[in-house]
């Protein structure tokens, strides 16, 4: 048997998601998953920003207190610079392996800095590394990934409404990534997140939630 961790309400194997607060249910038996930990002792997991476009791109995100910290790994360029070599004929392969190669030294050396040093000393490497503080979330809803996606392989997003209407649009590439951000979200927003997804075992994926009429998720405990 499982039971939601809000309302304590207790449901079958199969029930991931509490039809009444839309929270995870657990299995008591089992051992939670948690958020992941970084070398340095701090909660950290991964997520690629899609919205909006000025900062894009694959963001380590530490959890400091009621604070999140977004250290940019890959930016937004990457891609297009593959979009675009197969144009270049021969010249395309050589700024390839140029590619490469930089890329590999410069990722080496910055993930040995992003498992030993504190996210505050990594925040002024870019003007794309910016602190989230929790508060500032007025509104979250996770879901299935779109069915057409630019953005690489995706299990599921987040779409966080932030300060004066802006929006903040996360997409993860793993189960580990999405439910570490999902923990901290429900623990944080209660009754202001929105859980639209559910996990399928068979498919070993997020889906839609199939609801039995067409009335808005009850997220109110």
């Amino acid at each position: 048997m499982k039971r939601c961790e809000h309302c304590g309400k207790q449901y079958a194997d199969k029930v991931d998601i509490c039809p009444i607060d839309g929270q995870p249910t657990i299995n008591p038996q089992e051992q939670p998953r948690s958020v992941s930990s970084s070398s340095i002792g701090q909660a950290a997991f991964n997520a690629k920003i899609v919205s909006p476009m000025t900062a894009a791109g694959s963001y380590r995100i530490f959890v400091q207190g009621s604070d999140w910290v977004f250290i940019q790994t890959e930016d937004g360029t990457h891609s297009v610079l593959n979009a675009i070599v197969p144009f270049l004929g021969p010249a395309g392969n050589l700024l390839t392996l140029a590619i490469w190669l930089f890329s590999k030294h410069k990722a080496k050396d910055f993930q040995e800095r992003l498992q030993s040093d504190a996210p505050e000393n990594l925040l002024h490497d870019s003007e794309k590394n910016f602190r989230l503080h929790i508060a500032e979330i007025r509104q979250a809803v996770i879901e299935p990934p779109p069915t057409f996606t630019s953005s690489g392989k995706e299990i599921g997003r987040a779409t966080l409404s932030i300060r004066h209407g802006e929006t903040l649009k996360l997409a993860f590439a793993t189960r580990e990534d999405l439910d570490a951000a999902w923990q901290l979200l429900a623990s944080a927003l209660a009754s202001a997140l929105q859980v639209n997804l559910e996990w399928n075992a068979e498919k070993q994926q997020y889906q839609k939630i199939a609801r039995q009429n067409s009335r808005p998720p009850r997220i109110q405990p």
